[in-house]
């Protein structure tokens, strides 16, 4: 998983000598609660009115960029900020209307300078670690939200950033291979955010991942009794019992996560928790109950790609290469495809062909989960190591080397 920066958006509002003779306060409002669309309205009419001031100009912006408008209200912002250079608020907002549209460098070049002009800016340096917590860069965008946070002590929204910004750092260094410091970076906003479900989920995935399944069974159970029956616990709990081998209790804990949903409310990917009971019984090697389970969810799914998904693995246990290559042809040029071609390389005892997929996953998924774990697994499965140079696109364009063990003679 990836992290981004959750971007709050900061009411910063230029009240201009003509303002003050406008009652715009209905507006204001609009944009704290997040009526964005109807803050939009709001101030488009005032501005056809002829109450076309910087004031109304900004909220307007922010109503645009807020409600959808992102390019356009960059460009309104743009064409403010050039009428109205030394205007610092509008700079802000300025930088801000990149966030909305996802342009990440841009912004961050802005935050650049507004912090070199106003290091005490609590919306610069809180937009500019936001902004770098976005193009990835976790161990800078940590630095400066800690200093968001000496200027403002405790603020809610630092405080968030800071969370997100921290469990992307710990990710990272799981990817580097510094598990070490990632379980330490985790437990030590754990501390910070004891009930905090993504924290505290986070830290239990990064403790399965180092293999220490007892401390993750007993933060997975501290976030029990302070959230109740929840989903994503039930699911990482059947998880802990399938790498235990207790199969039946991982299928009987993961139909727990299933009626855990609230009631009427669908799960982002349906088929996730029916993946892992299948999974579940093609680890245990019951096949023929795996069969009749993933025929029946085929009666009651139009997700077509898990479905595959489901049909490749069971089909890969069984090693049925013909029928895989048959399944996964129609996603040939995917990350998927790539997955399932260097699984089945490798069951079949072709680690030179496996690893060629596994490099096609690397130079075009550099942010891969399944590369990491991949690799690992690759690194297990021989006797000699070699470490080929694995060259990765980073999001600012530049590269950058991962090495990773493949255990086998190149």
């Amino acid at each position: 998983m990836s992290y981004q920066t959750c971007t709050y958006f900061f009411i910063c509002l230029f009240i201009s000598a003509t303002a003050i003779s406008q009652d715009y306060t209905p507006g204001f409002k609009m944009l704290e609660v997040g009526q964005f669309d109807e803050a939009r309205v709001f101030f488009k009419n005032q501005i056809d009115l002829g109450n076309d001031d910087v004031t109304a100009q900004l909220c307007y912006g922010r109503a645009l960029g807020l409600s959808g408008g992102t390019e356009e209200a960059n460009k309104l912002f743009e064409k403010l900020v050039d009428e109205n250079p030394e205007n610092y608020e509008l700079k802000l907002n300025y930088a801000e209307s990149y966030m909305w549209g996802k342009q990440y460098q841009d912004a961050r070049h802005l935050y650049v300078q507004l912090v070199a002009q106003d290091s005490t800016s609590f919306p610069a340096v809180l937009g500019y670690a936001n902004a770098l917590s976005s193009l990835k860069e976790y161990e800078a965008a940590a630095a400066n939200v800690e200093k968001a946070l000496i200027i403002k002590v405790n603020n809610p929204n630092a405080l968030v950033s800071k969370k997100y910004i921290t469990m992307g750092l710990a990710e990272s260094q799981k990817l580097d291979n510094r598990e070490n410091d990632a379980v330490a970076t985790l437990e030590k906003i754990d501390t910070l955010y004891p009930n905090d479900l993504d924290v505290g989920m986070s830290l239990a995935y990064m403790y399965m991942d180092t293999g220490q399944l007892e401390k993750a069974e007993q933060r997975l159970l501290k976030l029990q009794q302070a959230h109740g029956p929840q989903t994503r616990v039930y699911r990482a709990q059947s998880t802990i019992r399938l790498r235990q081998l207790e199969y039946k209790q991982a299928v009987d804990i993961i139909k727990l996560a299933k009626e855990s949903y609230p009631k009427g409310q669908r799960p982002i990917s349906p088929t996730d928790l029916e993946l892992q009971v299948a999974s579940t019984y093609i680890s245990a090697k019951r096949y023929d109950e795996a069969t009749d389970y993933i025929n029946q969810l085929g009666k009651d799914t139009t997700n077509l790609r898990k479905m595959t998904e489901l049909k490749s693995n069971l089909a890969l246990a069984e090693r049925a290469y013909d029928e895989v290559g048959q399944l996964v042809e129609p996603y040939k040029g995917t990350e998927f495809y790539e997955q399932v071609q260097a699984r089945m390389e490798l069951q079949k005892g072709n680690p030179r062909q496996s690893n060629k997929h596994l490099k096609t996953i690397g130079e075009k998924y550099p942010e891969s989960v399944f590369h990491y774990y991949f690799s690992k697994e690759l690194d297990k499965a021989f006797y000699t190591t070699v470490k080929p140079d694995i060259t990765f696109l980073d999001d600012n364009g530049g590269n950058h080397v991962r090495l990773f063990s493949l255990d086998f003679e190149s």
